[in-house]
């Protein structure tokens, strides 16, 4: 892997197809994590996601593969920044 620096990070965002990939890394490595814990089957994990993520039209199908791939449901995630608005939407 390789090692951001603050400045270097926010540069990742400005390139669609960077954060793209790191968006599916960091979604893939949290629900690998989230699905190891045994009592996560009774919990839900919290996901930021940005725009460019939510209106990607594939972008739901390429999270219902990590679910799969993790033996996860969408009933197990939600969207963080809807919890922080007050509106605490499943997808």
């Amino acid at each position: 892997g390789l090692l951001l620096v603050p400045q270097q990070f926010s540069a990742v965002f400005s390139a669609p197809e960077l954060a793209e990939k790191l968006t599916e890394a960091l979604l893939d490595k949290a629900l690998a994590a989230f699905a190891g814990f045994a009592e996560a089957r009774g919990q839900t994990l919290s996901v930021n996601l940005g725009m460019a993520d939510l209106v990607k039209p594939e972008f739901v199908f390429e999270v219902q593969t990590l679910l799969t791939r993790h033996s996860l449901r969408w009933e197990q995630i939600v969207a963080g920044e809807a919890l922080r608005r007050g509106r605490h939407r499943q997808f």
